[in-house]
């Protein structure tokens, strides 16, 4: 009987750990092609002064979801195209959500001092959302139609005020 408990109890803690190392892999780059035309997963997160951002308080809007880290270069680069779209569509049925997944929010804090941005920013200080995106590098963008289905993911930094991506955002609209 003692016997079979230690088993138990190491079998459990085994899973435990198991799960937590498979939830914490990175998802294959082909992966992020499986959710486009797809519902945008829900998410809740807090900003930077502690309030919930939710992707359903969006709902009927189209919105531009930016993955984005302090520590990235490229995802700097872009922050004054971010904050261009963000003021083009201002006051219209569209969001820019730019969800840093840094691991410190006083690193994000900081960054935001130093830099301008006029947008959004939920803090995914643990990975989750950008998991369940299938975000594998940074930044990578999602543009979401009103009715939450994923139209289009955007690897890399880009110009977000050239007219080709205007014109997708305003046939959404």
């Amino acid at each position: 009987m003692r016997r079979y408990f230690v088993y138990s109890a190491v079998s459990i803690v085994l899973a435990l750990v198991l799960s937590s190392i498979v939830s914490a892999v990175p998802p294959a780059p082909w992966e992020i092609d499986e959710i486009i035309g797809q519902e945008a997963p829900a998410f809740t997160l807090e900003d930077l002064d502690g309030n919930s951002v939710s992707l359903r308080d969006y709902k009927g809007k189209v919105v531009f979801i930016n993955f984005w880290a302090t520590w990235c270069p490229p995802c700097k680069e872009e922050i004054p195209s971010l904050n261009k779209l963000h003021k083009k569509y201002s006051g219209k049925d569209f969001a820019v959500i730019g969800i840093s997944t840094d691991d410190s929010k006083k690193d994000i804090v900081k960054f935001i001092k130093k830099h301008k941005v006029d947008f959004v920013i939920p803090h995914d200080k643990d990975g989750k959302i950008m998991r369940e995106y299938k975000v594998f590098s940074l930044p990578t963008s999602f543009l979401i139609d009103k009715q939450g289905k994923i139209i289009e993911k955007f690897l890399g930094p880009h110009d977000w005020v050239e007219k080709e991506f205007l014109k997708k955002i305003d046939n959404l609209m």
